[in-house]
């Protein structure tokens, strides 16, 4: 093939499959694992989450496909693109150099160190070594059929055009989470991005779980070993249990195994003992301990690094990216040559600045307090929600701005539900918790999540047996999280 101008998005698609793969057996694996720890959890007498109704789909490999998009879209994106881009001043910037070699290398052998720092993580090694050694070799394949020159204009213009595109954006409006700002204003303001959205939220705890710090997961399971039924035993089971590690009688698929002798305990996870520690120490400073033993067997950590790179920084450069690429084979190729690649440069630099505007104009920031009520009261639904979100950030009682009645929860605006639910946890007027408890039952999971969000912040602890019920009844993982959360908050505990 003489024209290969295509083929780097081909690569980028053969690491996106590439990715899928790995992490559809990555999620997979985690799923069978939570469903054995949640299932003893269950015949344990424990409130399970997720539930009895999320259980069944751990085991379907269908979700660990969806699943799996999670991390393709993400991982599966970036990290061939920086192989890509790696294997390029290889052998353009640098002209195959040894040294350069080298010190690429040095930093993949780093990179396997960092994944595998607290144990042997197989998939997450696997998957980086097959993606960066396919994605080098394929496109060190396609550099030969391309221009050999390096052209340091064009490279001095990407950069230029990125960080002016990055200083109108430093510009926006300080104290707005431009990722809720953009499911505010876009995704939920139509039927394919609450499509979208819905998926996400559906979606997301299986993957988000499979990523989880010990610390960070909000029930886990724990085996006892060498417990005498005595008062230090039983205080430690209750420790344990206040931080939803709980005790069961198998060491079966467990995530921690507790070797109790003498005035020491043993901490194993996944085959090894990974912490020892003093009896009096653990019972004097439990969160200080069972935080150090999440560290030292934290096999994901470098994996939510890479996520966390390839959300902020990783997946805008790729955008811009595809951005470049369209304006290149549409007007580029008309004008040819450097003024094709100027022109393509410049169109991206308005499309960057005429979003900024956009953005400012569709999702104002904040509405001053005088003008609260009449903005609640608008047929601008991005107004409302600015208004409500000014409520919810300044800590004014919504109550006192909106109409009476409040915010019905059947208003076809979903963003404006999620910002009412927040708002609602600085009202101590008996009608916001008696809307709270309507919300928790919206159809949408981001609502009732806010909804059991602000029930945690308000304290409501007439809430608890309700929110019992609910997470036994609920059929929304991500719903469950919450509740589960907020029940916590609440001072609630699992049964010794």
């Amino acid at each position: 093939m003489k024209n290969k101008s295509c083929f780097p998005v081909l690569i980028i698609f053969i690491g996106m499959i590439l990715t899928f793969l790995f992490f559809t057996l990555f999620v997979f694996v985690s799923n069978r694992h939570l469903y054995q720890n949640t299932l003893q959890i269950v015949q344990a007498g424990y409130l399970a989450v997720p539930n009895a109704y999320i259980l069944p789909s751990l085991k379907n490999l269908s979700t660990a496909l969806k699943g799996a998009v999670f991390f393709t879209l993400t991982l599966g994106i970036v990290f061939p693109a920086l192989v890509y881009s790696a294997a390029w001043a290889w052998d353009r910037g640098y002209h195959r150099n040894k040294a350069f070699l080298i010190i690429l290398s040095g930093l993949v052998i780093f990179c396997m160190v960092m994944i595998n720092r607290y144990g042997f993580n197989p998939i997450v090694s696997f998957w980086f070594l097959t993606v960066y050694f396919i994605i080098f070799k394929l496109t060190l394949l396609n550099l030969e059929y391309l221009p050999t020159g390096l052209s340091i204009k064009r490279i001095l213009t990407h950069i230029l055009v990125l960080a002016a595109i990055g200083a109108i954006w430093i510009s926006a409006p300080s104290g707005i989470d431009f990722f809720k700002a953009v499911r505010d204003h876009i995704f939920l303001s139509n039927s394919l991005g609450k499509k979208i959205t819905n998926f996400y939220y559906q979606i997301s705890p299986y993957p988000t779980e499979a990523c989880k710090s010990l610390y960070k997961k909000q029930i886990k399971t724990c085996f006892i070993q060498g417990a005498p039924k005595d008062e230090i035993s039983k205080r430690i089971k209750s420790v344990l249990i206040r931080y939803d590690y709980l005790p069961i009688d198998t060491h079966e698929a467990t995530d921690v195994v507790l070797v109790l002798s003498g005035d020491h305990i043993s901490f194993g996870a996944a085959g090894r003992t990974v912490l020892r520690s003093n009896t009096a120490d653990f019972l004097k400073s439990p969160g200080t301990v069972l935080y150090r033993l999440s560290r030292r067997c934290d096999r994901q950590e470098f994996t939510r690094r890479l996520l966390a790179f390839s959300i902020k920084y990783g997946l805008p450069l790729f955008l811009y990216a595809c951005l470049f690429t369209f304006f290149q084979c549409s007007i580029g190729r008309i004008l040819g040559g450097l003024t094709g690649f100027f022109t393509s440069a410049a169109g991206c630099l308005a499309v960057g600045l005429a979003a900024m505007i956009l953005f400012k104009i569709f999702a104002p920031t904040s509405v001053p307090v005088s003008q609260l009520k009449d903005a609640l009261q608008s047929d601008n639904p991005d107004l409302r929600v600015a208004a409500l979100r000014t409520v919810s950030i300044q800590g004014l009682d919504p109550l006192n701005y909106a109409a009476p009645g409040g915010i019905s929860k059947d208003r076809p605006y979903i963003a404006e539900r999620i910002w009412w639910a927040k708002s609602l946890a600085n009202s101590a007027q008996p009608d916001a918790n008696k809307a709270l408890l309507q919300l928790v039952d919206d159809p949408y999971p981001i609502v009732a999540c806010m909804a059991y969000d602000a029930l945690r912040v308000k304290g409501y602890r007439s809430a608890v047996n309700l929110i019992l019920q609910k997470i036994k009844t609920s059929r929304h993982w991500y719903v469950q999280g919450y509740a589960y959360q907020t029940l916590r908050s609440l001072g609630w505990k699992q049964n010794l």
